[in-house]
C-alpha cells in the first residue's frame, strides 16, 4: 500500500500531493480544507485516485464541459463568463482531442493565443494553472 500523503501548505492554501499531482484543498487551517483533505486521503486508499491509465478516456469537449459544471455553483456569474471564453478558444483549435493528448507544447501554443487575443499572463494563468477540476 502507498504511504498516505501529507497535507501541505503553499502560502495560505491547503494542498495534497497524489501521484504527482497538487490537488487544492482551500484555505489553509480551515475545516473546510479538513473535510476536503479526508476526502482526498478516503478516495486514495479506495485506489479511486490512481493515475489515469485509459488512453481513450475523455475528449478536450467533455473536460472543459465537466470543468465550466464544477464552476457554476462556485463563482459569479461575471467570472463564469471569463471561463467560457476561455474554453471557447480552446474548442475552436482542440474540440474532439483525447485529454490525454493535450500535451505541454499545446498549452503553450494556446497560452500564445490568449496572449494575441489579450489576455494578460497574470489572468490566463491563474485560470488555467490554479483551477483545480473535482472529477
Amino acid at each position: 500500500m502507498s504511504k498516505t500523503p501529507k497535507l501541505c501548505k503553499q502560502g495560505n492554501l491547503a494542498y495534497v500531493r497524489v501521484h504527482g499531482r497538487k490537488i487544492y484543498l482551500g484555505t489553509h487551517g480551515t475545516a473546510e480544507a479538513q473535510r476536503e483533505y479526508h476526502r482526498v486521503i478516503a478516495q486514495f486508499h479506495a485506489n479511486a485516485l490512481e493515475p489515469p491509465r485509459d488512453k481513450d478516456g475523455i475528449t478536450v469537449d467533455e473536460l472543459c464541459l465537466r470543468f465550466l459544471e464544477d464552476r457554476k455553483s462556485k463563482i459569479a456569474v461575471k467570472q463564469l463568463e471569463h471561463y467560457k471564453s476561455l474554453v471557447e478558444t480552446i474548442l475552436l483549435q482542440y474540440s474532439g482531442l483525447p485529454a490525454h493528448e493535450f500535451s505541454p507544447n499545446k498549452l503553450r501554443t494556446l497560452q500564445a493565443k490568449f496572449v494575441k487575443l489579450g489576455y494578460v499572463r497574470q489572468q490566463y494563468n491563474r485560470r488555467l494553472c490554479l483551477e483545480r477540476i473535482k472529477l
